[in-house]
């Protein structure tokens, strides 16, 4: 099936479609049994994504949506809302700008029409711990589904994204020693538990089968857990070299995340990793029925690797 231009087809609209999490919903809606059309919002219509989603028979609006008069342009006659937010580190305030962003465009998706809105989310943390642990930037994101659900005649479906696997070509990048051997630094235990996803290939899968599964209202989207060990041993078997993993205190952590992200990103990352040591990412939650209403299995971790053998060879070149 691909975009569908009938009117009668429902309209999907996906806010930050040229990349990551907005591509993949519109690489999976290509693909569907379901006829839909899709209005890809972006900030910049001109770059080659945005051509490339025209082509493909996308409604491509270029649009920044973070006024309340254009959320309600890019919702507008929508039945179907992709909605999410990125953290900001570089405002002060942060946190709740990011909430007021949120809310503005949900409030934006059901003044345009939407009856079913998805929300990218995370864990609400401070919640789930008991008040033991606090990460801003999942419980602002948590709060903003909370939210949502007050509202009437709305479908909403949280598809909550495991860790991504592309953080291994961006934070958390080996170290190549002078012996030739690597090492990959984490703010980890060695068997804590992780949900690597391939946001690109597979976060589309988990939010076309949640629309179109109506019991769905929460999604765990990734695979399986591998544990820290496990994702070292997996770039040391796939690239043959030596391979360790070490475990960073949360003053070292501190100290290279402001480093290279600001002070404010150091404090929501060391919250975050305390967190993920004590509960885990998704705290224990079980997987299983979030990759049984998938169309075809999400990668595995191995799979990752080898889907991007030829970048993964170049970090540990």
């Amino acid at each position: 099936m691909t975009i569908s231009k009938a009117t009668n087809s429902p309209l999907f609209v996906v806010i930050g479609s040229t990349k990551g999490q907005g591509r993949s919903i519109i690489r999976e809606l290509e693909v569907s049994s379901k006829p839909y059309r899709v209005r890809a919002i972006t900030r910049n219509a001109a770059k080659p994504e945005a051509k490339e989603l025209q082509e493909l028979g996308c409604e491509v609006v270029e649009i920044d949506v973070s006024t309340v008069d254009a959320a309600k342009k890019a919702f507008e006659g929508a039945d179907i809302a992709f909605v999410m937010t990125s953290t900001d580190f570089s405002q002060e305030n942060f946190i709740e700008k990011e909430y007021a962003l949120a809310k503005l465009r949900i409030d934006g998706a059901k003044a345009g029409g939407a009856k079913t809105i998805v929300l990218s989310n995370l864990p609400h943390v401070s919640k789930l711990s008991g008040g033991k642990h606090t990460v801003d930037i999942f419980d602002c994101k948590a709060e903003a589904v909370a939210y949502a659900r007050t509202l009437e005649e709305l479908r909403i479906i949280d598809v909550q994204p495991g860790s991504f696997f592309t953080n291994y070509f961006t934070t958390v990048l080996p170290r190549k020693m002078e012996d030739g051997s690597f090492i990959m630094v984490m703010g980890l235990h060695g068997d804590t538990k992780m949900p690597v996803v391939d946001i690109d290939a597979d976060y589309g899968k988990y939010v076309v089968s949640a629309v179109e599964d109506p019991s769905v209202e929460t999604v765990y989207a990734a695979p399986a857990y591998v544990t820290a060990t496990q994702i070292v041993e997996g770039f040391a078997k796939a690239t043959g070299k030596k391979v360790k993993f070490v475990s960073v205190s949360d003053d070292e952590l501190a100290a290279r995340v402001a480093q290279s992200r600001g002070e404010r990103a150091a404090k929501s990352m060391v919250a975050m990793y305390k967190s993920f040591r004590d509960y885990g990412y998704y705290f224990g939650a079980d997987l299983t029925a979030s990759n049984k209403i998938l169309p075809r299995p999400a990668r595995t971790f191995d799979e990752m690797i080898s889907a991007n053998a030829n970048a993964v060879a170049s970090l540990f070149a």
